[in-house]
């Protein structure tokens, strides 16, 4: 009687145990997939943002091109209007090719800039226009990564 007792007490004890493992296990495979659902979800949200943001540069990028085209109107309507060409000295360009890679040591010598060829003030307008239209991609594209990088920051929404 008493080894029955004690089987039942023993087959009752493998059996929690077993039933415990199995709720275990059925608990972290619950755990992983909401872990696996929440990422899904995150996933998809960052594509949405991400889709809306490539949306939103190359909306940006065709007014960029269209005010570009703009500018190349504006200059042929210069070079068409004003005949007259003036002549600025190379130190002008010089100085302004020195200006458009922020650097005073790239100030040429006085031999260099008494060497330098003038150029006329068309010339100086299409290199100034292009000088600006290449800024203002650069710092779209900056804009673009900072946005990018705000948007990944975000934290993921609880489960």
């Amino acid at each position: 009687m008493m080894g029955r007792v004690l089987l039942v007490a023993m087959l009752a004890f493998i059996a929690g145990v077993m039933l415990g493992r199995a709720r275990a296990q059925d608990q972290a495979l619950r755990q992983g997939e909401a872990q696996r659902e929440a990422w899904l979800r995150r996933w998809q949200e960052q594509e949405r943002g991400n889709a809306a943001l490539a949306r939103r540069l190359a909306d940006e990028a065709l007014r960029r091109e269209s005010a570009v085209r703009s500018l190349e109107r504006n200059l042929e309507d210069y070079r068409h209007r004003v005949r007259q060409r003036v002549l600025l000295p190379g130190a002008w360009r010089l100085q302004h090719d020195a200006a458009a890679r922020l650097s005073a040591a790239a100030q040429p010598a006085a031999d260099t800039i008494d060497a330098a060829r003038p150029v006329d003030d068309l010339a100086a307008l299409e290199t100034v226009t292009g000088n600006y239209v290449q800024c203002q991609e650069w710092r779209a594209a900056l804009i673009g990564w900072q946005q990018w990088h705000r948007q990944l920051a975000v934290p993921a929404a609880s489960p």
